[in-house]
């Protein structure tokens, strides 16, 4: 419908018009699709989040492949120059800063677990740490997380990096964890960061469900365009047809 939108270059607008429109529909069946598709794959998930061989290494994995699970609006993209470049810059900073080799590579490469996962929307620098259904976060962990944050807060503002800053304005961690047992210093973390926004913390219940309500929503709202355009179609069918047979 697009190519003949352009190819009747001598149609009325209203024709035009109607192109767009049924290409629209096309758009939101493709939409729909997707939606449909991803809301099974969350269903499959909440099927398998106990399963045996359900490890921490895999639902690393799976968030990368798919980080429309933790946010809709956030899609699998072909990891850019710019992004790759800090990655692996991290990668040697963090090393420097702590004496700790921290593992971002791909995941791919065999016998090798990442840290965690680490990748960009928005303009944003995204750390998911994501722990097994009903795992207990512990403050080790916690201070662990605090380092992350830590860390990439003084890369990002270090003046050796101000070339990063200008496409990753900043940086947010999501935390995907059933249970906490924090004390001290590592729960007034968990605390500030959360109050600072710096933090998303979700369990496994919110976290599909949240996931699940969204697609459905947007499902629900493209299958209600979809109809509406079609009942509008069906009636200007025979008016368009006349002007361009």
């Amino acid at each position: 419908m697009m190519k003949k939108a352009v190819e009747s270059a001598d149609s009325p607008l209203s024709v035009l018009t109607s192109f767009l429109r049924l290409a629209r529909l096309a758009e939101l069946s493709s939409f729909g699709r997707i939606a449909e598709d991803r809301l099974k794959v969350i269903d499959r998930l909440n099927c398998l989040k106990d399963a045996e061989g359900t490890n921490e290494k895999s639902l690393q994995q799976l968030i990368t492949d798919a980080p429309w699970l933790i946010n809709p609006e956030w899609a699998p993209v072909t990891e850019n120059q710019t992004f790759a470049s800090l990655r692996r810059e991290f990668e040697k900073y963090y090393e420097k800063k702590t004496g700790d080799v921290v593992l971002l590579a791909e995941f791919q490469e065999s016998g090798k677990r990442p840290d965690f996962v680490l990748f960009s929307q928005e303009n944003t620098v995204q750390i998911v740490e994501i722990k097994k259904h009903h795992h207990l976060l512990s403050d080790s962990e916690m201070d662990r997380i605090v380092k992350y944050h830590n860390i990439m807060k003084s890369f990002l503002e270090g003046n050796k990096h101000e070339s990063f800053k200008k496409w990753f304005q900043d940086f947010h961690i999501t935390l995907i964890c059933d249970r906490l047992e924090l004390n001290g210093m590592s729960r007034a973390a968990f605390d500030g960061y959360k109050l600072a926004r710096k933090l998303t913390h979700m369990s496994w219940t919110d976290f599909l469900s949240k996931s699940k309500q969204a697609h459905q929503d947007f499902l629900d709202e493209a299958n209600r365009q979809r109809e509406a355009i079609s009942w509008n179609e069906a009636d200007e069918s025979p008016r368009i047809s006349a002007q361009n047979p």
